[in-house]
């Protein structure tokens, strides 16, 4: 074979090798919360929670002696060889509310601290506490874990990503929770690839060195 001939097969191997290498996007599921058409609500709405579900949102209450909220992103069903990273993007509003607290004789007012907890499971939540934004108004937050999180191997194993929220400020709080959409990044299952067009492919470069060495003859 030339090196023509053996120049488009390597160009050809390296794309190919390069494509299967490169992460990407997997799949994505979205929660949007509330009691309307398509709507979702959430595994943790049951029995000692303080939470709301309403029309378009759920009110995700803070307190001591309510349940925990969380939901459950499960991505079993994605094709994938693996799994580098994910990223949550959150819809919510009223993070920034004062709470008036008081210790002894001293009270101040002391704005919400929302965190977003990733998690395992419904009883097994990390130590990564991402700030979510302060805001009175709807705002759109994305999250990022990649492998540096300390249960990212458990949630890759378990093949769900559990959300929880977590109270920083203290106090009795709530918020206002729209949407969470998780997407998840890797390799995905690569598609068998059909013989014949690679065999054409190949045959034609074979057939084309062939010809210029019987010119060249």
């Amino acid at each position: 074979m030339n090196k023509i001939a053996s120049s488009l097969v390597s160009v050809a191997a390296l794309t190919l090798i390069g494509s299967a290498a490169n992460a990407a996007l997997i799949g994505t599921i979205t929660h949007d919360y509330g009691t309307g058409p398509g709507q979702v609500s959430t595994p943790s709405l049951g029995a000692g929670t303080c939470d709301t579900l309403n029309s378009n949102s759920i009110t995700v209450t803070n307190s001591s002696g309510c349940q925990r909220f969380f939901d459950v992103f499960d991505f079993s069903g994605f094709a994938y060889d693996s799994i580098d990273s994910f990223e949550l993007t959150l819809g919510f509003s009223d993070t920034n509310s004062l709470v008036e607290q008081c210790f002894l004789f001293f009270c101040s007012d002391v704005r919400d601290d929302w965190r977003v907890r990733p998690a395992s499971s419904a009883i097994n939540g990390s130590a990564s506490l991402p700030a979510m934004t302060r805001s009175d108004s709807y705002v759109e937050q994305t999250f990022a874990f990649d492998s540096t999180l300390d249960l990212f191997g458990d949630i890759v194993a378990g093949e769900a990503f559990y959300l929880w929220f977590a109270q920083e400020a203290g106090g009795a709080r709530s918020f206002e929770l729209f949407s969470a959409s998780l997407s998840v990044f890797g390799t995905p299952t690569a598609a068998v690839p059909a013989p014949a067009p690679l065999g054409l492919l190949l045959g034609g470069i074979a057939l084309l060195a062939l010809r210029r060495q019987v010119q060249a003859g």
